[in-house]
């Protein structure tokens, strides 16, 4: 089951540019507007699940952990916002396959998870995939290179936000993490509006449904079930799993947008599954499983 809830989890999130760009909004109305209709969701279900009274008990160190995860939740879906906005959308997607680099040397650093050579092989198969999808619109802009930083940098603030919450999840429940996660997040980005004037509402019948999308899909869906499964997969190998995105928004393009696949996407798509059957089939062969996460 954690396997197909992960399998999930990559198929939703990898829809949220699309989203983003379809929003036409400012970037930190996308970001609370996301949070605001996801959070109330969540307290319904932490209620359901009776699992109420594992809030007020939280250590002090569980909320400092809990207040890290949604900053850094924060940063990286504003710059990743901004990204989008800002620089082409290929660019934004290689500059963010990155993150398992960022991941794979955390993770050995603070949890001291060591990265196999089949993990290492998997990943430089599937990152050259991604800019072997991306490489007909790949652009060094000028113009775009604000875009690409903050790319670069929700890279990097995505691995931080992986790493911090696979140590509080260790010994905290899926639901109450992400409400309270979630809720840290909201709050930074409804500070962050009103100091730079942003508008809470106003926005077009396409920029609402575009958030409520959002929220349903890549968060409630996407990225709380990618972080429940840290608790059940290595962090590396989940890492390399996240380069699969960039095909699964193609072919969706592909069938739901009629959009065109190239013969660079097509080399992209192949040099990814060579990296992902370099993941799992020595599972089939007896070799030892990536270990859990502990």
């Amino acid at each position: 089951m954690p396997a197909l809830l992960l399998a999930l989890s990559l198929v939703v999130i990898s829809h949220s540019g699309i989203l983003i760009r379809f929003a036409a909004a400012d970037a930190l109305a996308i970001g609370f507007w996301r949070m605001a209709f996801v959070v109330p969701i969540l307290f319904l279900m932490l209620l359901q699940q009776k699992q109420w009274n594992l809030v007020p008990v939280l250590r002090r160190r569980q909320w400092a952990g809990l207040f890290l995860c949604g900053f850094f939740l924060f940063s990286h879906w504003y710059s990743w916002f901004l990204a989008v906005q800002q620089t082409s959308l290929a660019n934004s997607m290689v500059l963010f396959a990155i993150s398992p680099v960022f991941t794979a040397l955390g993770a050995w650093f603070f949890f001291r998870e060591q990265i196999s050579v089949r993990h290492v092989a998997a990943l430089l198969c599937c990152f050259a995939g991604v800019v072997a999808l991306f490489r007909g619109s790949l652009a060094l802009n000028p113009a775009q290179l604000r875009g690409d930083m903050l790319g670069l940098l929700a890279s990097l603030l995505f691995s931080a936000y992986v790493l911090v919450s696979k140590g509080v999840r260790a010994k905290l429940a899926n639901i109450p993490f992400t409400l309270v996660t979630y809720s840290f997040s909201g709050l930074m980005f409804l500070a962050a509006m009103q100091l730079k004037s942003v508008p809470l509402t106003g926005y077009s019948a396409q920029a609402w449904l575009a958030f409520a999308a959002l929220a349903a899909g890549p968060t409630l869906l996407g990225h709380a079930l990618f972080t429940y499964c840290l608790q059940h997969f290595n962090v590396n190998l989940m890492n390399i799993l996240i380069l699969t995105e960039p095909v699964i928004a193609s072919v969706s393009a592909y069938f739901i947008l009629h959009e065109p696949l190239n013969s660079h996407q097509l080399l992209g798509f192949a040099v990814i599954a060579l990296g992902v059957f370099v993941l799992f089939v020595p599972w089939k062969k007896g070799v030892k499983k990536p270990e859990a996460a502990s």
